[in-house]
């Protein structure tokens, strides 16, 4: 991660438009805040935080995108939430007023742009001020609600329907890899190849190497309840 030191006034000004939160705290808890934390920027897959880490500060995502996963014993990867622009990790939060380690891994999916509020200074003005308190809570609810909508469709729909849920979602053509798309679903490559195979004998997408295309959204459709 590269470290670029505190904030210049554009940036800052950009930080109070991202965490409207931040306008609502007290001057004093506000600038305390700002001048402890340090901006940064880290590059497309770095690993920011992993399993078993203590958390030594939370970062307020500014731009790009960080992917929270977690790694079953046999490799096997599951995307849990991401945090966007606006957005913070409700996990390293949580760690750091429990006295826990990081439980699962934090990855940059693209160049992002991070303000990290030192460990010390956020369980200081978090036990005081009500304002990052709901700030916190409403961010846990959030990301609450969608690691149970992953665990939902892990457990009760068949991968088939989830994988066309996917492709629908993510537009006409899909610049990714079938391992990329099989971490997204918690399953195996080999499974979501052999899917993608069969669709395409179908006529609903084609493939080509690092792409899926969707041919006949209509009929994706119709397979979906």
């Amino acid at each position: 991660m590269i470290k670029t030191g505190i904030l210049n006034k554009e940036v800052e000004n950009r930080l109070k438009t991202l965490f409207p939160f931040l306008l609502e705290l007290p001057e004093k808890t506000y600038r305390t805040i700002i001048n402890s934390g340090r901006y940064e920027t880290a590059h497309i897959g770095e690993t920011l935080m992993e399993e078993g880490r203590v958390c030594l500060g939370i970062a307020l995502v500014m731009s790009g995108s960080i992917r929270i996963y977690k790694i079953s014993e046999t490799g096997r990867e599951v995307t849990l939430y991401r945090i966007r622009p606006g957005e913070t990790c409700v996990l390293a939060a949580s760690c750091m007023l429990g006295g826990m380690t990081f439980p699962i891994i934090a990855e940059a999916e693209q160049e992002t742009e991070l303000f990290m509020i030192p460990k010390q200074t956020f369980e200081t003005e978090f036990a005081r001020s009500s304002v990052m308190q709901r700030f916190i809570f409403r961010q846990n609810a959030e990301k609450l609600v969608d690691i149970i909508s992953v665990l939902d469709d892990i457990a009760f729909e068949r991968i088939d329907k989830r994988l066309i849920r996917y492709l629908l979602a993510n537009g006409d053509t899909l610049k990714t890899t079938h391992e990329k798309i099989a971490m997204e679903l918690g399953t195996a490559r080999e499974v979501v190849s052999r899917l993608l195979k069969d669709f395409e004998n179908q006529g609903l997408v084609g493939l080509r190497r690092g792409s899926v295309k969707i041919k006949k959204r209509r009929q994706l459709e119709n397979f979906l309840p």
